[in-house]
């Protein structure tokens, strides 16, 4: 799965950093897999592929870099997170599954 971000700052200051916050309820589905390791812990790279089932509540937020300047770290911001978070649904695929008799004729 691939999802895309974007950037704006008011102030056009340069993005620094990216990261991803993934909250997982792995009680979403019957049978749960387990939680995953990296819930509701800020990762520097997305996840394009989930292992375990359950709903995804996915987070993101970049930081601007007002001024290249390490003395002005601290005025390096992350971005506002909005109410309005990406869901994803994680299930897994269906097995086909059948059987057979033998019958004499």
């Amino acid at each position: 799965m691939y999802y895309k971000t974007y950037y704006l700052d008011y102030e056009d200051d340069p993005e620094v950093a990216r990261r991803w916050q993934y909250s997982h309820d792995h009680e979403y589905y019957d049978n749960s897999l387990g939680r995953v390791p990296y819930h509701e812990q800020w990762r520097s790279n997305p996840i394009y592929r989930f292992d375990k089932v359950g709903k995804f509540t996915v987070n993101f937020q970049a930081q601007d870099e007002p001024k290249k300047d390490d003395r002005f770290a601290n005025y390096r911001q992350w971005s506002y997170m909005p109410s309005d978070r990406l869901d994803i649904y994680v299930h897994r695929r269906p097995v086909a599954s059948f059987g057979y008799q033998l019958v004499d004729k």
